[in-house]
């Protein structure tokens, strides 16, 4: 486990390197990658651990427990594979956007706020929302 652990930290520590001195964007796509993988290994754990089996002893057991037995382990594991599963999809979407050439030159908060694929949350700040609220036209 020590030698797992000192080549990803001699992994990490190249790419910081590959990324300091020769390659800018690198180090955004490894770390999109960890995270993809990561995420798919809590999937399938979410999956072996609530859906495929119901152990005694789990997390979702204790909260049908907690819940006074009203939602079956199965039915809350299918409810925690889909909020894993939403903010996996979302959060390889959102590293997308990041990384993507509209938003080279801006930090990521203003990515978000003014960048094109995030252009309904600026509207929303706005107060003008882009609409003609004309309600006397009857």
């Amino acid at each position: 486990m020590v030698i797992l652990n000192l080549c990803y930290a001699l992994f990490t520590t190249i790419f910081i390197v590959i990324e300091w001195f020769f390659f800018t964007p690198i180090l955004a796509f490894v770390v999109l990658l960890l995270g993809v993988f990561l995420s798919a290994y809590a999937l399938g754990d979410i999956y072996r651990s609530t859906i495929a089996h119901t152990i005694k002893g789990s997390d979702a057991y204790a909260l049908h427990e907690e819940s006074g037995k009203c939602c079956h382990p199965k039915c809350i594991g299918i409810q925690w594979f889909f909020v894993a599963l939403f903010m996996q999809l979302f959060g390889i979407w959102l590293a997308l956007v990041l990384v993507s050439d509209d938003c080279a030159d801006l930090n990521w908060s203003e990515c978000l706020i003014s960048g094109e694929p995030f252009a309904f949350v600026g509207d929303l700040f706005d107060g003008d929302w882009g609409k003609n609220w004309d309600f006397d036209k009857w």
